[in-house]
């Protein structure tokens, strides 16, 4: 099976994607940053648009989502999900990321490296995007956990 990622999720995956985003099992190592996001941000919602899914928050404009799913020819399933926007300084914030409990670092699956792969692939959709410099990510008001300077070759 391969690890992909796209912006687009049908809407048959709604509750895959409110179980791993509202549901997860680890969540509970992470209720500060979380309440602290949830006090930034507001309350993130599942929306559709068009048939797909997106993540909402109230109060950003422009809230945008990058999927990551393991596949073959007979299996389908969402793994990992990336909430991200872009601020008025050429940054991709980070607001949120969560893996499916399988494939975090202590689990079975944990070669796949989700949490990785889809901040490195944000990073390679970012270097593509003219007036984005980095790529930040940060559940502290001041605090920034990774910042990464984008090289353009």
């Amino acid at each position: 099976m391969s690890l992909t990622f796209t912006s687009a999720l049908d809407k048959i995956h709604r509750e895959e994607l409110e179980e791993l985003m509202f549901f997860h099992p680890q969540q509970e190592r992470f209720t500060s940053n979380i309440l602290r996001a949830v006090e930034q941000y507001g309350s993130p919602r599942v929306t559709e648009c068009e048939g797909k899914l997106r993540i909402e928050l109230p109060s950003i404009t422009g809230v945008q989502t990058l999927f990551a799913v393991v596949q073959d020819v007979t299996h389908w399933e969402l793994v990992g999900v990336v909430v991200y926007t872009r601020t008025p300084d050429g940054v991709i914030l980070i607001l949120h990321v969560v893996v499916k409990d399988e494939y975090t670092k202590q689990s079975v699956h944990s070669d796949q490296l989700v949490a990785v792969s889809l901040i490195q692939e944000l990073c390679r959709i970012a270097r593509q995007i003219r007036g984005i410099h980095s790529v930040q990510l940060g559940y502290s008001r001041n605090k920034i956990l990774l910042k990464t300077e984008l090289l353009r070759v």
